[in-house]
């Protein structure tokens, strides 16, 4: 038992399945109320503050826990290089990828026929399903951008490699 509340919980239980309680048991969970009572007050407050999901820093000030805020990552985006040296980037890494794939040529991404999250990475018509999610390249096709950049490097580099195009993608701090 962590808290006191957690104690009475389990009393009430207890007499809601009409369960015997025994007179060691009886003891038992008034030595713990006792002990869950007279507990200092930062002991009891860390125990019942829920533990962030990120990881973060906790500190006790003044009978209170306070946390501190997880650090984010910073943003990132696509950079493209041609062959010639010049490059492709965009403020987002959607833009910069459909770019890149305008320039490929749509119509040569689209015979690739690369899977994505149950259809394929450039659709023609596109997908309502996923309408914010898709970019129109032009002659009815569409490329799905809901992916991080991470997974859109790895997918450029793909087509670059089945394309034998000599084209780099990195990613790179905004």
């Amino acid at each position: 038992m962590k808290t006191l509340d957690d104690l009475h919980t389990l009393v009430s239980l207890l007499a809601e399945f009409g369960l015997p309680v025994s007179p060691i048991l009886e003891y038992a969970i008034k030595n713990k109320e006792e002990e869950l009572m007279n507990a200092p007050l930062q002991d009891t407050i860390a125990e019942q503050t829920p533990e962030p999901k990120k990881k973060t820093k906790r500190y006790v000030v003044s009978d209170t826990v306070v946390y501190e805020k997880a650090k984010r990552k910073s943003p990132s985006v696509l950079r493209v290089y041609r062959p010639d040296g010049s490059c492709i980037e965009e403020a987002k890494s959607a833009d910069t990828f459909c770019k890149a794939i305008v320039e490929i040529g749509p119509a040569k991404v689209y015979d690739l026929m690369i899977p994505w999250d149950g259809m394929q990475l450039v659709t023609k018509g596109g997908n309502p399903r996923y309408a914010s999610a898709q970019h129109d390249v032009g002659n009815g096709l569409f490329v799905s951008v809901h992916s991080n950049n991470l997974t859109k490097k790895r997918q450029l580099e793909r087509i670059f490699k089945a394309l034998n195009l000599n084209w780099k993608v990195e990613i790179v701090e905004a």
